[in-house]
């Protein structure tokens, strides 16, 4: 047996030639082919037939001579073709012929004979009813035809998914070889740099037979994307649209990728042809481009107000896909086309509202990046006819209304007066000046991409439409020679749009949180309306207050300081003027919103982010009268205070006293459980804001961040680039901002630690105190290191970045302070053992209690039993425990972060600039013999369509990640440091069930220091914490 062929049975695997050496050319493939040919031909009526198809699938080696697949390839259509209404046997030879594909010679093969076997059965495939139902039941009715299935012993080598999986991969693959055979299949390709006068008719006549044959068939199944269609052909039909779109898509950017190949390196881009020959026939002539284009943007358009949810969304995606062919010329009519289903005057077309919120997403960007006109003109229709989007009433219509105004503001100011970028200038590669990870697949790629569109057949076929195609406004309503005389007019008059905008954006914002109701919770024994609700619900209030957080924090950054300051005047007299308790957590947002995305940025060094207009606006607003006010009014304005205080920076440091004040007022209220809590998060949210390190806001606006030497603003709708892109602010912790820190723990959380050790205090005063140090921890863990900062930097090697960043902030406090965070983590962990020695102790009285034992029982232990009998006290010290055992930052929802990103970064994703990007590199590092790409694609000519605002966020979340895997690399290394022992007694001496409540008083009572067991580390403390929790 060849060395790795367990592991090919496993996967799958489809490159042969890794797994079984070829000593001759083809000698595997052929051998393969004889042992299975005679039961592929010839049993087709029983499983051995299957068997054969999967040993195929599973060893065939990919890379054949087109000798050997014009050979076979007729007999494998003919196996095919004798097995009928098998979908898991049709999917295993589309595979097998999409793997062939790419090394047959395009002259000497007719693809014609599968183009027409694959559009003959879609009609099965895609359940699309083909003829009717007769009104006489006299007449015979015939049963409906079977289907046949691989047995579940064979499919296992295949693997198996759901339905829906094999569905959608079945549906890919269909598309796939139908873009495939488009196109004239010869190497004589069309001149596109001749005499356009002496170019051949664009029509019909001078298609080719496969894109002609492909343009019937969706002539033919048009009616069925009809919106009212709710058959079972519609979802099908759906998931095709979308992969078609996306496989024409794909192939554009691959003719893209293959022509910077042959600009920049023509030596690969000759290897490359010789080795797949299909590459000859990549390129599609811009009259079938035109003709597909044509033919799909109705059905996308008709498929983008389905009644089902699916198909709407791949009718968005399908209009994204079609759209970055070609956006000059299809972003206009789709973008009109949805705003008129905005108009309040097309009653007929209200409950198209949602779905053409969500086209507008995603054709913005597209049409913003290639000609910014073609939005800027449209802008102020845009934004009367959206505002109403928001609404109280319909949440779904108000989140697409949310998610189109963040995308919009990411790009586009509001206010000032911001000149237009000349998007026509030719961009040159950057010069990296030395190995920073980053790369440009060419100096042009975006250029060529364009080129294909801007070809004169391209032109020709586009200017002969008629007058009924979606494209005929796009000749009337847009200019594609240049920029218009008028642009930077056009640019101002957006801006003064924009500007005013603002203030009416805010005001439907308030309304959303007057209409805001309780928001209520389940729990053991509730019963009516909360008793309904489901996880499902609280996944989309999360998520709606999510978007509206991102959507105000861009919508503030992007503003010049004149619509700031009325912004800011709006909101402080909402603030003061109202009180919305039921709408805390999303005013709180709007709040940290203000605060967070404003900052005196001309400082250089530790005064970058002192001043901050906002924060100390809202400070004047909500820490006043604290006293004289009713609980309700003080839990809203604290909860405001908390959210304006989360990224505040350091201009908290001039309102200490004032937070310190409404936290001590907070917390002073024992009686009102909801003002006890806002108090914890305040206090959370203020030791986060001054230990952290964490972005500006502001600088991911590219019009409002500074440019400093040698960097520049990118052009509105550009890409956002790590190299030579605008640069990031960072607030940074300063000495005081730590000193204020230990500050906030020791009279919050360490002092109430202490008075824990009162044999006076209640079981309630140990949940509070419990409850307030949780909610201290969750604020800076990250600041609590494993060992003393000085200890920390002298490791020479294997500490992270987390560590030594935590340390050097630490090594620049006071005395003070560090005396108090030295080695905090680990005398908290050990107050967190004996507390759990105590609870230990009572459960195993509880379980051996005898009736000897209950007349020695003195109010002692009755002390101890009711302690470890209180769920809620039981339930913090765990919390506790988790937080010190696994916690090193105040955001660990890294996963969740990363997932939303992805998500954002999608909705923006250029798929023809990144399919090319994708083909010329990676053709490029196979043809190198260099591995896998480790490196970052910057940019436009890097095949990246990002936002500034999503390559910060990337960058924080990288930051958070690092602080995530410290959680896991430091124990590690405290083990490695510490090495293989036998003897490790220490940790019997820590946790015990000897204790008692005496003794833990006299513990929790003393100041934290090292009082007892002073010979432990800080490992073998984790180590108690975890005997604790597994007693």
């Amino acid at each position: 047996r060849p060395p790795g062929w367990k592991a090919a049975l496993d996967n799958g695997s489809s490159d042969g030639e890794s797994v079984f050496p070829v000593p001759q050319k083809d000698s595997t493939a052929r051998a393969l082919w004889d042992v299975t040919r005679n039961d592929l031909l010839y049993h087709t009526h029983s499983n051995s037939c299957f068997r054969a198809l999967i040993m195929l699938y599973l060893f065939h080696p990919s890379r054949c001579s087109s000798e050997f697949y014009l050979e076979v390839m007729p007999q494998w259509l003919e196996s095919w073709s004798n097995v009928d209404r098998c979908p898991e046997f049709d999917f295993l030879w589309m595979v097998m012929f999409c793997r062939a594909r790419k090394y047959v010679s395009p002259e000497e093969y007719d693809w014609g004979s599968l183009r027409r076997y694959l559009l003959t059965q879609c009609g099965y495939w895609l359940q699309i009813p083909v003829g009717g139902v007769s009104a006489d039941k006299s007449f015979p009715r015939a049963a409906p035809p079977g289907k046949r299935s691989f047995p579940s012993r064979l499919k296992a080598f295949v693997g198996s998914g759901s339905k829906y999986e094999e569905g959608i991969d079945f549906v890919s693959k269909v598309t796939k070889l139908l873009v495939f055979c488009a196109g004239p299949h010869t190497t004589k390709l069309l001149s596109e740099n001749s005499d356009p006068d002496k170019m051949p008719d664009v029509s019909s006549d001078n298609i080719s037979e496969g894109s002609l044959e492909i343009l019937r068939f969706l002539s033919f199944v048009k009616p069925y994307f009809n919106p009212s269609n709710i058959g079972t052909w519609t979802f099908p039909l759906g998931a095709f649209l979308h992969y078609l779109s996306y496989e024409l898509c794909h192939r554009v950017g691959n003719t893209a990728g293959l022509k910077t190949l042959k600009n920049d390196h023509p030596n690969i881009a000759h290897q490359l042809l010789k080795d797949e020959p299909y590459l000859q026939c990549m390129d599609l002539p811009g009259t079938e481009i035109v003709a597909f284009l044509d033919s799909l943007l109705p059905l996308a358009q008709q498929a983008l107000y389905s009644k089902n949810g699916n198909v709407s969304h791949a009718g968005e995606t399908s209009l994204l896909y079609l759209t970055q062919i070609d956006p000059a010329r299809a972003s206009p009519p789709l973008i009109d086309f949805s705003l008129r289903a905005l108009d309040v005057s097309s009653v007929n077309l209200s409950h198209q509202a949602p779905a053409a919120l969500s086209a507008l997403s995603r054709l913005l960007q597209p049409g913003l990046r290639r000609d910014p006109s073609i939005i800027l003109s449209r802008l102020p229709e845009i934004l009367r006819l959206t505002l109403a989007g928001i609404d109280g009433n319909d949440q779904s219509k108000t989140l697409r209304t949310l998610i189109f105004y963040r995308n919009l503001v990411m790009w586009v100011p509001v206010g000032g007066s911001a000149n237009l970028p000349n998007v026509y200038e030719s961009k040159k590669a950057l010069d990296r000046g030395g190995a920073d990870g980053t790369m440009h697949v060419s100096d042009n790629l975006n250029e060529v991409r364009y080129s294909i569109t801007d070809s004169p057949i391209y032109k020709r076929a586009f200017e002969s439409l008629p007058e009924s195609s979606v494209f005929f406004q796009a000749s009337i309503t847009t200019n594609l020679d240049g920029p218009d005389v008028d642009a930077d007019t056009s640019m101002r008059e957006a801006m003064l749009t924009m500007s005013d905008w603002s203030l009416a954006f805010l005001d439907r914002v308030y309304e959303i949180l007057r209409a805001a109701g309780e928001q209520e919770k389940v729990g053991k024994g509730h019963s009516g309306v909360a008793s309904r609700h489901t996880s499902v619900d609280v996944a989309q209030a999360k998520n709606f207050s999510r978007i509206m957080k991102e959507t105000l924090c861009y919508f503030f950054s992007s503003m010049d300081d004149e619509t700031f300051v009325s912004a800011l005047r709006s909101v402080t007299k909402f603030l003061e003027e109202e009180t919305l308790p039921h709408a805390a957590k999303d005013a709180s947002l709007l709040c940290q919103a203000v605060a967070s995305t404003r900052f005196d940025l001309s400082g250089n060094g530790d005064c970058v982010t002192d001043k901050n207009p906002g924060f100390d606006a809202l400070m004047s607003v909500l820490a006043e009268d604290l006293e004289h006010r009713s609980n309700k009014s003080a839990i809203y304005r604290l909860r405001c205070l908390a959210g304006a205080v989360r990224f505040a920076g350091r201009a908290v440091i001039k309102h200490r006293e004032k937070i310190i004040s409404a936290v001590e007022y907070a917390l002073s209220k024992p009686g009102d459980k909801h003002l006890f809590k806002t108090g914890c998060k305040l206090l959370r949210h203020s030791l986060s804001s001054q230990c952290e390190i964490y972005p500006i806001s502001q600088c991911s606006h590219p019009m409002r961040s500074i440019v400093g030497e040698g960097l520049r603003i990118e052009g509105m709708g550009k890409s956002a680039q790590l190299h030579g892109g605008a640069l990031i602010h960072w607030h940074v912790p300063s000495s005081e901002q730590i000193d204020f820190t230990a500050q906030l723990l020791n009279k919050f959380s360490l002092q109430r630690l202490k008075e824990m050790g009162d044999p006076l205090s209640s079981i309630v005063q140990w949940r509070r105190c419990l409850r307030v140090l949780r909610y201290s921890l969750r604020g800076c863990s990250g600041l609590l290191l494993d060992d003393a900062p000085e200890a920390t930097m002298s490791e020479a090697t294997e500490i992270s970045t987390h560590e030594k960043a935590t340390a050097s902030l630490i090594l620049e406090a006071s005395t003070e302070t560090k005396s108090t965070l030295n080695g905090l983590r680990r005398k908290l962990s050990r107050r967190m053992v004996d507390i759990m020695s105590l609870i230990a102790n009572d459960t195993s009285y509880s379980d051996q209690k005898s009736d000897e034992m209950d007349q020695q029982m003195d109010e002692n232990n009755a002390r101890k039993i009711t302690i470890s009998s209180d769920t809620k006290i039981c339930k913090e010290v765990l919390e506790v425990t988790s937080l010190l055992l696994t916690r090193r930052g105040s955001f660990h929802r890294v996963q969740t972060a990363k997932s939303v990103w992805r998500g954002q970064k999608e909705i923006l994703t250029d798929f023809v600039l990144a399919s090319g990007s994708d083909y010329a590199s990676a053709a490029f590092f196979r043809q190198r013999n260099l591995g896998a790409n480790s490196y970052y694609r910057d940019g436009e000519n890097g095949g990246k369509t990002m936002s500034s605002a999503l390559l910060v966020n990337r960058v924080n979340i990288m930051l958070h990640t690092q602080s995530r895997n410290a959680s896991f690399q430091i124990p590690r290394r405290l083990r490695k440091r510490r090495g293989v022992t036998d003897e490790i007694a220490s940790s019997s001496t820590l946790f015990s069930t000897d204790m008692d409540i005496k003794t833990l008083q006299l513990s929790l009572k003393c100041d934290i220091e090292e009082s007892n067991g002073a010979e432990q580390t800080s490992l073998e403390t984790y180590e108690c914490l975890i005997d604790g929790l597994m007693s």
